[in-house]
């Protein structure tokens, strides 16, 4: 039995590889062929009659350490300079509007047709309101460097922002006044130890010697997120608050006392951190999808109304974006299409199941919803990508040398040193 689950695993992970090389290639979402794949060995597995009762308990630790570690390398991504405040600027407001007005619009939604209360529709509205930076970023890479920048910027506040929003709603129970105090009170001291941990972590990053380095920090950022999540403040600051100040470092350089205090070669140690945290969210984040599919219920897939909901919550994205793009005069060729939902969605999707009655409501439109905007992401590509999905560099010739004759030196007599003529 350990050799078999030995095998699966590096199996798993080396199948996960496999595929994100494919979706480069191709430039498709990794996400299609891994949850693809997971829903084959559902139908395999359900077939031999194998129990999977342990993907209830195993998938929801996998997807909070994975969303951690997608906050994490989201913040990683931002950089902070005084000549991209336009660019973040709009962003900002692109991701902030089109997450409260999905949030109003699908509430309302899932209010009419199932007769939620406004607490329970607002809870399901969030989490198919929110970008996938998992998603998104991989795939903007294509485009223009502008659009490419923003398409960061935008995915990463809006997991952030979702997220917050999400947990302080949960927690409040339907009680305006402390999800206030919970999303305000609680944000801003959560902020404030935010800067004090993070300050302390990027200090601590730099006296750890060893070959071990990394691990010992990740343990402890897990460490303080589970400890902020049971004195019930918003511990994804923390862990947004370390990225932001770990990627821009040089800014702490400025204070006198912190430059003292940091590593001089801080720089070098926060590249190799963000390699290993690249690995390690992949690696998470590919398992996850991949048990996704083992999960979910096929039969879900095949009703009617999950594949009603999906449609209508498309449109309503896809309106919400135009018009939000428009205003804010941001070309919409290719952005309109670059607004995957993922692994945040099904994550917070499944918690707001395990906190509420859902009802009757299909589960199946979560996945449907996941799977239909990542297959539009593909329409954002360039269309000489779409013609030529993958070209062999052009190998670069090196010039060859101009060809310098030499010209005769002119000849002496010997005699008396007299050049001939």
């Amino acid at each position: 039995m350990t050799n078999t689950i030995i095998l699966i695993i590096a199996g798993t992970l080396l199948w996960a590889y496999a595929v994100d090389i494919m979706a480069k290639k191709f430039q498709i979402p990794a996400v299609i062929p891994l949850v693809a794949s997971g829903l084959g060995m559902n139908v395999y597995l359900q077939h031999l009659g194998q129990p999977m009762d342990w993907l209830d308990l195993t998938l929801p630790v996998l997807g909070t350490v994975g969303l951690i570690l997608i906050v994490l390398e989201g913040a990683l991504d931002l950089k902070l300079q005084r000549d991209k405040a336009g660019l973040m600027a709009k962003s900002l407001i692109s991701a902030t509007l089109a997450f409260f007005l999905c949030t109003a619009a699908y509430a309302y939604l899932f209010g009419w047709a199932f007769d939620f209360n406004r607490y329970t529709a607002i809870a399901l509205a969030i989490p198919f309101a929110i970008i996938s930076s998992a998603v998104a970023i991989p795939s903007g890479r294509a485009l223009e460097k502008s659009q490419s920048e923003f398409v960061v910027y935008e995915s990463s506040i809006s997991d952030i922002l979702g997220v917050l929003v999400f947990f302080a709603w949960i927690d409040a129970t339907d009680n305006a006044t402390q999800f206030g105090t919970d999303l305000i009170g609680g944000g801003a001291l959560s902020l404030l130890l935010s800067v004090i941990f993070s300050l302390g972590l990027i200090w601590l990053i730099g006296q750890v010697k060893g070959h071990v380095r990394f691990l010992p920090i990740l343990a402890m950022l897990f460490l303080l997120y589970g400890v902020g999540k049971g004195l019930h403040l918003s511990p994804l600051i923390l862990v947004l608050g370390f990225g932001l100040m770990l990627n821009n470092v040089a800014l702490i350089k400025r204070i006198p006392l912190a430059k003292r205090l940091l590593d001089p070669k801080i720089d070098n140690t926060v590249t190799e951190f963000k390699a290993q945290v690249s690995e390690l969210e992949f690696g998470v984040r590919s398992v996850f999808f991949i048990m996704l599919g083992l999960w979910t219920p096929l039969q879900s897939l095949a009703d009617y109304r999950a594949w009603l909901v999906s449609l209508a919550i498309i449109a309503v994205l896809l309106v919400i974006r135009a018009v939000i793009l428009k205003l804010l005069r941001i070309e919409l060729s290719q952005l309109l299409w670059l607004a995957p939902r993922g692994l945040i969605t099904v994550l917070l999707a499944l918690t707001a199941m395990e906190s509420i009655d859902i009802g009757d409501f299909p589960q199946g439109a979560v996945m449907i919803t996941v799977l239909a905007t990542c297959l539009l992401v593909l329409l954002s590509r360039p269309k000489s990508a779409r013609s030529a999905p993958y070209e062999e560099p052009n190998r670069v010739e090196l010039p060859k040398l101009p060809v310098v004759e030499s010209t005769p030196m002119p000849a002496t007599d010997t005699a008396d040193g007299n050049v001939k003529p």
